[in-house]
């Protein structure tokens, strides 16, 4: 639940959406400055960079036999302990998968959304996988690790 006067998860992923299809390919620094801009503070533009791309690629691969965890690890970066935590459970995560979830039965093609997808170290790993001639066919991914936001 937003607190009075602030987007909704959703607003906040919509938003994130323009600046990812608005900048694909481009370098986390360029991206990260482009949220901002955009208007997120810089804490959320660091969660929506690492967890919009997420969700859209596993709405996005959801029928195939790729198998995603629930979990994840969040790492300090400066102590390097780590925590795991449940994807369903992070707002920004869940909002994420709605936006895409309504996207996608929207009617774009996949493709269309690759400029979001791109951004996914899960989406990055399958891809490097199959391109070094492994098949596709009940793959488990492990927990991905996302760093704390620290500020710059």
């Amino acid at each position: 639940m937003s607190a009075p006067g602030e987007p909704t998860p959703e607003a906040v992923v919509r938003t994130a959406v323009d600046v990812f299809l608005a900048h694909p390919g481009r370098n986390q620094a360029t991206v990260l400055n482009a949220l901002e801009a955009a208007g997120l503070p810089p804490e959320q533009a660091w969660v929506v960079y690492q967890l919009v791309p997420t969700a859209f690629c596993r709405v996005a691969l959801r029928h195939s036999r790729v198998g995603f965890p629930t979990t994840y690890f969040s790492q300090n970066p400066d102590t390097g302990e780590r925590t795991a935590l449940e994807f369903a459970t992070q707002p920004t995560y869940a909002a994420a998968v709605r936006v895409a979830e309504g996207r996608i039965a929207g009617g774009p093609v996949q493709q269309q959304l690759l400029p979001i997808v791109g951004y996914s170290a899960e989406y990055n790993a399958i891809v490097k996988l199959a391109r070094s001639g492994s098949r596709l066919t009940d793959v488990r991914l492990v927990e991905p690790v996302l760093f704390e936001y620290r500020s710059r």
